[in-house]
């Protein structure tokens, strides 16, 4: 996928991470720098398909953008990289999606899928069977849009 396009569901085309930062001004993809020492950095076609989901999820009124790194796979707002508003790690035995929510500002938004609060302080992790349930969080990735834009736009 590296400089590749994906076409989008949409017509859109988004262009793959190039590893070396953001591709363009205009796309908000990037991706962790890594150096020859670093570890190779490969976006996984599920990951692809996870943004892409969350992105028609959200609709045309909440731009985002992606950053792939070695521990996830982040997606942001589009004017701000640095506002993460969801982390995949779906390469895991257990997939999961991690959102800056408290446990029971996220329980209302998944329909019972377990939840995980120990490893990401601030950040509440849910817990799922298989990547394929990323799309029944739409309401989810709405709070966490909102939350973020939010708490960010205080400061």
């Amino acid at each position: 996928m590296l400089g590749q396009s994906l076409q989008m569901a949409d017509g859109q085309t988004a262009i793959g991470p190039s590893r070396t930062g953001l591709d363009s001004a205009e796309d908000g993809h990037a991706a962790s720098t890594s150096g020859p020492d670093s570890p190779k950095i490969v976006t996984q076609e599920d990951e692809l398909a996870a943004f892409e989901t969350i992105r028609q999820l959200l609709g045309v009124e909440r731009p985002i953008g992606y950053e792939d790194s070695v521990a996830c796979f982040k997606i942001h707002l589009q004017e701000r990289k640095t506002w993460v508003f969801v982390r995949l790690q779906l390469d895991r035995r257990s997939p999961h999606v991690w959102v800056p929510m408290q446990s029971e500002d996220v329980a209302p938004h998944v329909g019972g899928l377990p939840l995980n609060t120990t490893s990401n302080p601030g950040w509440t992790g849910i817990v799922l069977e298989s990547p394929s349930q990323i799309q029944s969080l739409g309401a989810l990735f709405k709070a966490a849009y909102q939350s973020v834009r939010q708490a960010k736009a205080s400061n």
